[in-house]
């Protein structure tokens, strides 16, 4: 997302200074934070070709992933090893997400929703035939997104209630964090328990499961329990690239506003980076700030975009959505939050109206058969 965001904001500081090209392996785009909401039913707002997303905003999609950077030469090698020269490189790859607990099912986005689908279908039928079942969402350190977590338990018990088998299906959410959702507050953190104890979910706090076995579960506190069925969130690691420098977890080291020391014309933004916070509407002011950087270089006249390494302090309010310290929505672009529908979730100041722009639009007709030979 944050690699969109800033192909859009090239297109709209450089204007044509800037040939943008796109290297992803993809061939969908999908907003990550809908996946957990797919396996219950709620379609994704956004689920389309990445050639369109790209085409439509001004670059050259190259299908592919970058493996290695050679800043001097200012050239990258792909998978497979061709090679692409840059004038400036933005990296946007995000993380690694890396199992914690191999023995659980670790839902890592769009791609998991089927298995996770058929894990609560398979309480359901349990429950129909007379039997119990536990069900434990883990969320470890350093996982990138704690929120998913809270979604799936949330949406699990939500579920089986909604079946009138709520008796039968118990949820519980383990974390490491000390507070649910600590990082966007004290307020979010009492709306969360809030909520979770008003659904029928029990929740533990300061420890991590560190391993499933045969229905029971070592916790990181030495501390044991059963479980029948476990879901968990990855932890987030650094894609380790090379030719640019990472610490111990791969994430890239780079200065407090994305330019990679030795680097030349090579800025980070998001997950990949060794930043101390890691969130999608960080990752997209990140995106602007280098976009703006690079739009100068290139002779713009685009004013400066503050970049944001941390995460501001917000405050939750549960029945409007999130807002800032001073009061102020934090929506993309407005305080409209239903001109922006069905894109919810999604920060950007260019990314959102893009995005929204693509889900209303109708959805191209597939090309033949013999033009995809073609082509």
């Amino acid at each position: 997302m944050a690699g969109i965001e800033a192909a859009l904001a090239l297109r709209e500081f450089a204007g044509s200074r800037a040939a943008v090209t796109v290297v992803d392996p993809g061939r969908r785009f999908a907003i990550p934070a809908s996946a957990a909401g797919s396996a219950f039913g709620i379609a994704p707002p956004v689920d389309v070709a990445m050639s369109r997303v790209v085409g439509r905003a001004g670059g050259a999609l190259r299908r592919s992933h970058l493996v290695c950077v050679d800043p001097q030469r200012r050239l990258v090698m792909l998978a497979g090893g061709e090679l692409l020269r840059f004038d400036h490189l933005v990296v946007a790859v995000g993380p690694r997400q890396v199992p914690q607990i191999p023995e659980a099912l670790t839902f890592r986005g769009h791609a998991d929703v089927p298995e996770l689908r058929a894990m609560v279908d398979g309480m359901v039928k349990h429950a129909e035939r007379g039997g119990d079942t536990d069900l434990v969402v883990a969320i470890p350190k350093d996982c990138g997104w704690p929120l998913a977590g809270y979604e799936i338990a949330l949406m699990t018990r939500e579920h089986v209630l909604a079946s009138g088998l709520g008796e039968a299906c118990h949820v519980t959410v383990v974390t490491a964090e000390d507070v649910p959702l600590g990082a966007f507050g004290p307020t979010a953190g009492e709306t969360v328990v809030g909520k979770l104890r008003k659904t029928g979910i029990d929740i533990v706090t300061g420890t991590s499961v560190k391993r499933f076995r045969w229905g029971r579960l070592e916790m990181g506190d030495g501390s044991s329990r059963g479980a029948d069925r476990v879901v968990a969130l990855p932890v987030a690691r650094g894609p380790a690239l090379c030719g640019l420098p990472r610490d111990a977890a791969g994430f890239v080291l780079c200065e407090s506003d994305g330019t990679v020391p030795e680097a030349p014309g090579v800025r980070v933004i998001g997950d990949a980076g060794a930043f101390a916070v890691k969130r999608g509407g960080v990752a997209c002011q990140q995106a602007d700030s280098a976009a703006a950087s690079i739009a100068r270089d290139l002779g713009s006249d685009a004013e400066e975009v503050p970049f944001m390494p941390a995460m501001p302090e917000w405050v939750w309010d549960g029945a409007d959505g999130w807002l800032s310290r001073d009061g102020e929505r934090v929506l993309p672009g407005d305080q409209d939050p239903s001109r922006w529908w069905p894109v919810p979730k999604t920060t950007g100041r260019f990314l959102a109206p893009f995005l929204h722009e693509i889900a209303r639009a109708p959805t191209p007709a597939a090309p033949a058969e013999a033009d995809m030979l073609r082509s």
